[in-house]
C-alpha cells in the first residue's frame, strides 16, 4: 500500500484512513476505492457497490436544486471519468 497517497479534497491520507476508516469526503471513496474494497471484503461484506450511475446523476440533480453548483460539477466530472462507477 501506498502510505503516501492522500486525499486532494480534504487531504486525508492512507495511513489516517487506516487507523480511523473514516472518509473526509466524497472524494475519498475514490482516492481510497480499493482499500475500502479490501477492507469491507475482510470484514465480510462481499456485496458492497459503489454508487452507480443513476444514483450519482440523482445525487447531481439533487445538488442543482439545492442551488450547491460546485459539488454538482464536480459529481458531474467524476461521471464524465467513468473509472469509479459502474
Amino acid at each position: 500500500m501506498d502510505e503516501k497517497k492522500k486525499c486532494p479534497n480534504c487531504g486525508l491520507t492512507l495511513h489516517e484512513w487506516n487507523l480511523e476508516k473514516r472518509i473526509g469526503c466524497d472524494s475519498c471513496i475514490e482516492v481510497f476505492q480499493d482499500e475500502i474494497s479490501f477492507y469491507l471484503l475482510k470484514k465480510g461484506v462481499y456485496n458492497f457497490v459503489f454508487p452507480a450511475n443513476q444514483d450519482l446523476k440523482a445525487l447531481i440533480d439533487k445538488n442543482i436544486e439545492n442551488e450547491n453548483f460546485e459539488e454538482a460539477a464536480r459529481l458531474r466530472d467524476l461521471l464524465k471519468k467513468g473509472d469509479l462507477f459502474d
